[in-house]
């Protein structure tokens, strides 16, 4: 039995259907495509122009170029309402990616966490002030993520829309205070800089503060036009 053709109109009417309801492939098209930028800048700053040898590649800059795609993804997620009206599902996509970068960002790091790697977060051996209070903005970032994420405490189901939101702004400055203590001392120094590339926990600090500005922004014209902010 032949099985009935599918007029064109209907096709189309699915097609749209499927991008109205979410349709993820393009999304993770878009994930694939800025993991491999950054993992590019990466390769090109580390290993072609600061000299990096190559053996590193699979965790040590791997590392870095997950940390970065996991702010810049929680950013997206913040800033969508901003800039778009529905945002709903690519925040969705956007904060599940970079809890997931983030994590991969945090098992490497506990496996390469030592001098060897981070001279400047360590003295004689131990963690110097500065690697104690980055490490420890990190940690509670990467917390109150995964609680974000997943509900695990009860209250957090009866918490408002604004103290959601609230949350996620936190954990968003959290890290930006987090790459900020990792990176500042290099950030003073940019004739130090391979090839005029700037640090990527530099990039991350400026993906982090023009997402919040862009949030603020959304909020004050919520407020100013008499609406509940999202």
């Amino acid at each position: 039995m032949v099985p009935p053709t599918q007029s064109p109109s209907r096709g189309n009417d699915d097609l749209k259907r499927s991008r109205s309801l979410g349709d993820p492939a393009p999304s993770f098209r878009s994930i694939a495509i800025v993991i491999g930028c950054v993992l590019f800048y990466a390769i090109v700053r580390y290993h072609l122009l600061k000299g990096v040898p190559w053996h590193h590649f699979p965790l040590y800059v791997v590392n870095k170029a997950s940390a970065v795609s996991a702010v810049f993804f929680f950013a997206l997620a913040l800033a969508f309402p901003a800039i778009r009206k529905t945002g709903n599902g690519e925040e969705r996509r956007c904060a599940l990616a970079g809890l997931v970068l983030v994590s991969i960002h945090a098992m490497i790091s506990m496996l390469i966490l030592n001098a060897g790697y981070f001279p400047m977060l360590f003295r004689d051996g131990k963690l110097n002030l500065t690697g104690e209070i980055s490490l420890l903005l990190g940690i509670v970032a990467l917390t109150i993520a995964v609680i974000l994420a997943t509900g695990a405490l009860p209250p957090l189901r009866t918490f408002s829309e604004r103290a959601g939101e609230r949350l996620k702004v936190c954990t968003l400055a959290l890290a930006g205070a987090h790459v900020y203590f990792l990176g500042i001392a290099s950030w003073l120094k940019p004739s130090a800089w391979p090839g005029n590339l700037p640090p990527l926990t530099l990039v991350s600090f400026v993906v982090v503060v023009c997402a919040l500005m862009a949030r603020w922004h959304h909020r004050g014209n919520k407020e100013a036009s008499g609406k509940s902010p999202e």
